[in-house]
């Protein structure tokens, strides 16, 4: 992987700034936002590195997602294969992904806990339904308000039924026992819902 044309190490909200101004590529801007997973931090940037950065949610909200999990976990030794992970993503396959994530990430690691996490947000955020299954069939991960607040945006979007029909799999987004209706149980009890019956 190339490495930075930034020599400077950007904190969150500096590296999306950049990003958002085509100062730095996109390849930069994963380097230096993942690099927080290994303990980079930013001493001039105070709490808005370290703490809840809430208004970094609205303008990033993936920097933010990341910002988060830095936050709740121990620092990865190398942040690399994150970075690996997150090009795949962008510039390769679903195959190309999927491979990958076999050879970097064994089961049930807490890094790949961390890595599926973050990578379901990024696909929620880009509506990608192939890769946000993937992360949800390859075990559980925490849902935080974030990635939930937009599973439940997704429901208003018409255009991304596909995406709903993922999210359907998880949970949180089931209805209330007291408000589902047939529909909801046969959606649950149907193939490729979580407790498929097979008729």
């Amino acid at each position: 992987m190339a490495s930075p044309t930034t020599t400077k190490s950007l904190c969150y909200r500096e590296a999306s700034t950049a990003k958002a101004e085509h100062k730095i590529d996109e390849d930069e801007y994963y380097h230096h936002i993942l690099q927080h997973l290994a303990g980079v931090t930013h001493e001039h940037m105070g709490e808005s590195c370290t703490g809840n950065d809430s208004s970094l949610r609205a303008h990033d909200p993936f920097a933010y997602a990341v910002q988060t999990v830095a936050a709740e976990t121990e620092p990865l030794k190398d942040a690399a294969p994150f970075e690996q992970i997150f090009k795949t993503y962008r510039t390769g396959t679903f195959e190309d992904l999927a491979a990958q994530h076999s050879r970097l990430f064994p089961p049930s690691s807490s890094s790949d806990t961390r890595l599926r996490r973050l990578l379901a947000t990024r696909s929620l955020l880009d509506r990608r339904p192939d890769v946000l299954l993937f992360c949800i069939d390859q075990g559980r991960f925490p849902h935080d308000d974030q990635f939930k607040a937009e599973a439940r945006a997704v429901r208003e979007e018409e255009e991304e039924e596909e995406t709903a029909k993922v999210l359907r799999r998880l949970e949180f987004m089931w209805p209330a026992p007291r408000d589902r209706t047939v529909a909801d149980v046969a959606a649950m009890c149907d193939v490729g819902g979580p407790w498929a019956v097979d008729w």
